[in-house]
């Protein structure tokens, strides 16, 4: 505000910071969607490579692929998708963000379980399912814990 200029009418800020608020996570949203978008690509193309070249059983490549994607996701969240830190100690960042990673992998883990050993699905089309539900919990719980 420039001196001298008149005060904003009542109610002025109480408008435009929901807003602000509001744009911000949709920018947020929009940029977690493309770096979970790349972490998939990671997750989806290990997971097929260790479960058929290098013949891991599908729980156990997915396990794997999904903590290389966690790994991604942790550093381009840190320099793009989040500008607020909630913590400002990167070790225990870190193992919070792992944490809730760790909780999205038990979610595709059983997901992957019940998809493929019930329903008889293929893997990899059980694995699209199941990483759409877990972007939704990744993004909520990380935003929520350590980027408001």
């Amino acid at each position: 505000m420039t001196p001298g200029a008149p005060n904003p009418a009542p109610g002025v800020w109480a408008v435009a910071a929901p807003q602000r608020q509001r744009a911000n996570l949709i920018q947020q949203f929009v940029r977690y969607l493309l770096v979970g978008g790349a972490a998939f690509v990671i997750d989806f193309s290990l997971l097929y490579f260790l479960t058929e070249s290098a013949r891991l059983h599908y729980l156990t490549a997915a396990a794997a692929s999904f903590l290389a994607g966690l790994i991604f996701t942790y550093t381009l969240s840190r320099m793009w998708v989040f500008d607020v830190r909630t913590l400002n100690h990167t070790p225990m960042e870190f193992l919070v963000f792992s944490a809730v990673g760790l909780i999205g992998l038990a979610l595709n883990e059983a997901i992957l379980w019940v998809a493929v050993g019930s329903l008889h699905m293929h893997y990899l089309h059980a694995k699209l399912g199941s990483a759409a539900m877990v972007l939704i919990w990744n993004f909520s719980a990380r935003r929520t814990l350590l980027f408001r």
